[in-house]
């Protein structure tokens, strides 16, 4: 057995909800009036849905979870979106391994709320066969 800490150290100090925020930002960005509220929480929870499989993956050193995500979403109108939140996790939050949960997202007086908790698994433990 060999334990692989992934920067333990290294946590990032910033709230995971703010993180999660710039996530989506390209979400936000797009929303115009007739974007509904409904569909801006949907596009929270598939990013963090992708965003926890992202984490897995990396910490399993496979893509077991994203082709999982992947299979189930190819021919869906999200598909684009899918890819999207991959490739900026990739490029822009590829550090961070935190797992996102507990996401609750509200608005209030005209603005977007978002609540989020972090998790770490600071012990992670593979097999050498």
């Amino acid at each position: 057995m060999k334990s692989n800490n992934f920067g333990m150290n290294n946590i990032p100090n910033s709230k995971i909800s703010a993180v999660l925020l710039d996530f989506i930002q390209p979400v936000i960005d797009q929303a115009d009036k007739n974007t509904t509220e409904e569909q801006i929480e949907k596009a929270f929870y598939v990013a963090v849905g992708i965003w926890n499989a992202l984490v897995q993956d990396k910490i399993n050193g496979n893509q077991k979870y994203l082709k999982m995500m992947r299979d189930r979403i190819a021919d869906s109108a999200s598909f684009e979106l899918f890819e999207t939140f991959v490739n900026r996790k990739k490029k822009y939050f590829s550090q961070d391994l935190r797992m996102i949960s507990d996401c609750t997202i509200r608005y209030e007086n005209g603005y977007l709320h978002v609540q989020a908790k972090a998790s770490v698994d600071n012990i992670l433990v593979t097999s050498d066969i």
